[in-house]
């Protein structure tokens, strides 16, 4: 009997010795993946650090606040959807950004903005958890993704006012413009350099003028890329005009014409200037004048004027100027 205790008890410290080598086996091949995911989730990290994907510690914040928090925040009456922190569509008591309106919702257009304007829609007033004489706009906001994303506001001498969000998805170019109530994307072939708004029809609405940067790389050149949208009030969008188009642009409101004008600098400087006058939706030539001027005095050398009807030259006049002769004699091709 002694001989099977001594026995019994050698077998039951085997199995102990057993089952503490199995313990401390799966305690270290856990401790490993613990390791191995440690590592690998700070190389994503690190990954994503060099791509430019990480979330900044505040957006990463704004998913731990409660609906009572984010209608706060947003000044939201009613969540429809939330996506936080990517995007979170809400009802709120406002009339929609760039509506001309005293109480268009605000945006946070500052260098610490974290959302953009993606679309916006007006609903029944008193609706959706807003007081009953309260207008209502259904707000959706998308998160910045890249550096390039742009969102600005625009008050015009007309008293027009735009919110445009500018290539919002990083690859293409175009414009999203919110007015009136009114939502456009308008798309671009190139990389914009600024954007203006300006009457250049002279109907009371504001139109748009995208500036791409200077146009030809010849020395001296001063003339610009560009492209002129008149605001279409029947369809209540831009249209691309390419008569209104040109290189350099101005008006001249007392006598609500439209300058189209060409400049290039080298020995002598030599201008092209078109004005034109609206009549009836139509783009009418009033006149042209070319002038010819010293590239080192500024003086005048030569100018002619033509006066347009009905799309025909009835009158022109001619002035010259002391260095008339100079150009005559070096480079006479510029007169005509």
């Amino acid at each position: 009997m002694r001989n099977k205790g001594v026995i019994l008890f050698g077998i039951f410290g085997i199995l102990v010795f057993i089952f503490l080598g199995v313990i401390n086996f799966l305690n270290s091949n856990q401790q490993n993946n613990s390791n191995q995911e440690a590592v690998q989730e700070e190389n994503v990290m690190s990954a994503q650090e060099e791509e430019g994907d990480t979330v900044p510690a505040q957006k990463e914040e704004i998913v731990k606040l409660d609906d009572k928090d984010i209608k706060e925040r947003f000044k939201a009456t009613e969540i429809v959807f939330n996506n936080l922190p990517e995007s979170i569509e809400f009802w709120t008591e406002a009339y929609c950004p760039g509506s001309d309106a005293s109480y268009d919702y605000q945006l946070d257009l500052t260098a610490n903005s974290e959302y953009l304007l993606s679309s916006c829609e007006l609903g029944e007033i008193g609706s959706y958890g807003g007081c009953k004489t309260c207008v209502m706009s259904k707000i959706k906001l998308i998160r910045w993704t890249c550096e390039s994303d742009t969102q600005r506001y625009y008050n015009t001498d007309n008293g027009n006012k735009f919110v445009v969000t500018i290539s919002p998805n990083c690859t293409s170019h175009y414009l999203k413009i919110f007015s009136k109530g009114v939502e456009q994307i308008i798309e671009l072939d190139e990389e914009y350099e600024d954007i203006s708004f300006e009457d250049y029809n002279f109907d009371g609405y504001s139109d748009l003028k995208i500036f791409f940067g200077p146009a030809g790389t010849g020395s001296g050149r001063l003339n610009e890329s560009n492209k002129i949208y008149l605001f279409d009030e029947n369809q209540s969008k831009y249209i691309y005009n390419k008569t209104v188009t040109g290189s350099i642009i101005t008006i001249d409101r007392a006598k609500k014409e439209v300058i189209k004008g060409y400049v290039d600098i080298a020995k002598y400087i030599y201008t092209v200037d078109a004005a034109y006058k609206w009549v009836n939706d139509s783009f009418v030539l009033l006149r042209m004048t070319v002038a010819i001027e010293s590239g080192d005095t500024s003086e005048l050398c030569w100018r002619k004027v033509e006066y347009y009807a009905n799309g025909k030259i009835v009158d022109e006049s001619i002035e010259k100027g002391g260095c008339f002769e100079r150009v005559l004699k070096e480079d006479s091709h510029l007169i005509n």
